[in-house]
């Protein structure tokens, strides 16, 4: 019974560090980093890596016309169900991927 509490502590406390760890690297991108693609790219990409998901997309709504744009992808092969999750077409200029489909607003 005490082996499996401290086990449990153990992986809670595992748990916390790993997120811990993970704030200090998204407030050292933020604190060198200026530009919002830049910034939303190496946070994904961090956020992906250090807690083992398949990727991911950081999208933004546009205040002027209600469109989604995504500022930042992972560099995954299933990039394509990113565009059929954003509403199909989409045109990618530089890092900027803009959803032509209107999101709520």
């Amino acid at each position: 019974m005490v082996a499996n509490e401290l086990y449990k502590k153990n992986l809670e406390l595992l748990h916390a560090n790993q997120q811990l760890a993970l704030l200090q690297k998204l407030y050292e991108i933020m604190a060198h980093t200026f530009k919002m693609e830049p910034l939303c790219q190496q946070f994904i990409d961090v956020i992906i890596k250090d807690l083992d998901y398949l990727g991911g997309t950081v999208a933004l709504r546009n205040p002027l016309n209600s469109h989604l744009q995504v500022v930042a992808v992972t560099k995954a092969k299933w990039n394509k169900d990113i565009e059929e999750l954003v509403g199909g077409a989409v045109t990618y200029a530089g890092r900027v991927v803009a959803c032509e489909r209107k999101c709520g607003g």
